[in-house]
């Protein structure tokens, strides 16, 4: 899922994979509420939180705020598009436990809040501030869980960064080049499910993918290969064209994304390929037929397939076409 459009600017390898308090906060709070978007990915790992749920109940703890208030707090989300924001409002705050972001939407109201304009009438402002209210009772236990440090391996994000850098880059950096991406960061949580995010942060990329130990140990780093194609995809006239609806646009735009990471994929390394498309497919289907099901999966219109193919090839390949 991406929120922003990409400048062209040089590139460099400037990247760093970590987890992120905030985001695992945050994500925790819209799981609990049920606010997700369309697509057929899932927005959040349910393990993570029955994981932290089960831990408060075996400490005898009743249940949260957030917890009683979850039906009414989602319901506000849902019949208000511009709460769309609060999927990608993160990673802007990442770099401590979530207090910054809490902060800045319990004062929505101050002089210079830069996120006044997002949520501009009173009635936005009052929901938001008691989600971050609820957000801010669970930060402390959340932050100290165990059932979260079990998660959170730094050995597992340490390997995850060196393989980033080694494998992934050097297969990506035309494509960065072109998109003019001279530094990112990839925040790694448990709380998000296979749909990730991406924003564009001065000249730094910031995405966001989940951390699931059912899939495989290297599927963050796929999932952030996806991520980046949505700069790409959004470049795809013949999406807009097609859509029906504004929902659709997301859903169609959300698989062309899925699709793009097998293309780029395909040209550089054949390997890595397939192991994205069984990642994305959820099984271990026969090497023979794993495109078609990947393809199949993933359904794309004949023109939007073409003009993708297109664009990839016209950024890896200086080329118009992608063979198979």
């Amino acid at each position: 899922m991406w929120a922003g459009v990409a400048q062209a600017q040089p590139v460099a390898s400037d990247w760093e994979v970590r987890p992120s308090a905030a985001l695992d906060l945050w994500y925790y709070g819209l799981a609990a509420v049920k606010f997700t978007g369309p697509g057929s990915l899932p927005y959040y790992n349910p393990a993570f939180l029955t994981a932290l749920r089960a831990e408060r109940r075996s400490r005898g703890l009743r249940d949260s705020r957030l917890e009683m208030e979850s039906a009414r707090l989602g319901d506000a989300f849902r019949q208000d598009t511009v709460f769309e924001a609060l999927h990608f409002l993160p990673l802007y705050y990442s770099g401590d436990d979530g207090s910054r972001l809490i902060a800045s939407l319990q004062s929505l109201s101050a002089s210079g809040n830069a996120l006044a304009p997002v949520f501009p009438t009173s009635a936005e402002r009052k929901t938001l501030r008691q989600f971050a209210a609820d957000l801010d009772a669970e930060r402390p236990y959340l932050t100290q869980s165990s059932a979260r440090a079990k998660l959170i391996d730094d050995r597992l994000i340490a390997k995850l960064d060196a393989q980033w850098k080694s494998e992934f880059l050097p297969v990506l950096s035309p494509y960065l080049r072109e998109l003019g991406v001279r530094r990112g960061v990839l925040l790694v949580s448990p709380a998000l499910g296979s749909e990730g995010r991406i924003v564009r942060i001065g000249d730094a990329e910031v995405i966001a993918v989940g951390m699931d130990d059912s899939l495989s140990p290297t599927a963050p780093l796929f999932a952030a290969v996806r991520e980046l194609c949505f700069p790409l995809v959004g470049r795809i006239k013949a999406l807009t064209a097609e859509a029906t609806s504004r929902l659709g646009a997301i859903d169609m735009t959300n698989r062309a994304a899925t699709r793009c990471g097998a293309m780029l994929l395909d040209i550089s390394n054949a390997t890595m390929a397939a192991e994205y498309r069984r990642i994305y497919l959820g099984s271990t289907s026969d090497e023979r037929s794993l495109s078609r099901n990947f393809d199949a999966r993933f359904p794309l219109t004949g023109a939007t397939e073409k003009s993708l193919r297109g664009e990839i090839g016209r950024v890896m390949l200086d080329t118009r076409t992608i063979e198979r």
